[in-house]
């Protein structure tokens, strides 16, 4: 069965949308891979690339509008080095084993 343009046309704009969201917050906050930050940014930002274009390609073979998430502008390049700087230091807690009668408790910040 082929897919209709209409349809490919909405799931490249659901991955365009979702790669700008995991752009901008692994931007903001950071991941926890041990490869510097900015080689998972240029990633994603390649794959925006492509998918922008893959959808120019789309709308113009098949003469549907331009959707509005492919005027978003490409993030810019980093260097592979970039480390987003954590605003929060991370910290976990752990209840004793000692103190079993105790409700347990994690914190993350």
């Amino acid at each position: 069965m082929k897919i209709q343009p209409e349809e490919k046309l909405r799931q490249l704009s659901v991955w365009l949308k979702e790669r700008h969201e995991s752009w901008e917050k692994l931007y903001e906050r950071g991941g926890f891979a041990p490869e510097p930050d900015g080689i998972r940014l240029n990633e994603l930002r390649g794959q925006i690339m492509r998918l922008k274009r893959d959808i120019l390609l789309l709308c113009e073979q098949s003469g549907l509008d331009y959707p509005d998430i492919a005027y978003e502008s490409v993030p810019p390049l980093l260097s592979d080095l970039y480390r987003v700087e954590s605003v929060t230091p991370h910290r976990i807690v752990y209840e004793c084993v000692a103190d079993r009668n105790k409700p347990k408790q994690l914190s993350l910040f």
